[in-house]
């Protein structure tokens, strides 16, 4: 049973026990049932105290799960500070639990800078990672109070690599001039050492690095 589930149940038993309680009490005369009025008493206190518990244990120990496909949890205290980083089921523990997608494509363009008119625009796709789920959510997370979903995260990842790939372009957009030849697996290679190279220093301190060049082509 999911925690919210179970939490509502005990409220609902809580409130159920306390109701019956009274209408007990109200419905038994004490000089006529005292013994079995002390066993309603203490039967009825004794549930309501027991279901109290269970709400508070339930309410504070909440567990959250996550499926083995490409998502982490990583857990925040109040403070926004990431306290812990897991791939399967976590105890929040009233702490904030975000879903984090490891990976991302982001695509890009640039019109090479270059007196050669033969030279084309170039279109390619960068394939990124997380690497440090706790750095990454700690600089390229929701702020406290923002809206927190896997979604939400996966279009944070994307939004950082495609801001990287557009400094990528501007800062060598001479040297993309070079290539014209999706076809040529020497090009390849080396546009994608170009990025790799560029795009494993920037993004390292966001908790990210560079997987590969997912495709290219020019027009």
């Amino acid at each position: 049973m999911a925690p919210n589930t179970a939490y509502q149940v005990l409220v609902v038993t809580l409130l159920s026990i306390g109701v019956l309680s009274l209408f007990l009490l109200a419905s038994w005369e004490e000089q006529k049932k005292p013994r079995l009025r002390s066993a309603v008493v203490v039967a009825a206190w004794g549930g309501m105290i027991a279901c109290l518990v269970g709400c508070v244990i339930v309410r504070c120990f909440s567990a959250c799960s996550v499926s083995n496909d490409g998502e982490l949890i990583v857990v925040r205290d109040k403070t926004g500070r990431v306290v812990e980083v897991s791939d399967s089921s976590v105890w929040t523990n009233g702490r904030t639990a975000s879903f984090v997608t490891t990976w991302a494509i982001a695509a890009s363009s640039v019109q090479p800078i270059t007196d050669n008119p033969k030279v084309r625009r170039l279109h390619y796709e960068a394939m990124v990672q997380v690497t440090d789920p706790a750095v990454f959510m700690q600089t390229c997370g929701p702020m406290l109070g923002q809206a927190d979903t896997v979604s939400g995260n996966l279009q944070r990842l994307k939004d950082t690599l495609g801001y990287q790939l557009f400094e990528f372009n501007n800062a060598r957009s001479k040297d993309l001039a070079k290539f014209y030849n999706p076809l040529s697996l020497e090009q390849t290679k080396e546009l994608e050492s170009m990025l790799r190279a560029y795009l494993d220093e920037t993004l390292k301190p966001k908790g990210v690095a560079f997987v590969r060049l997912q495709a290219w082509s020019v027009e």
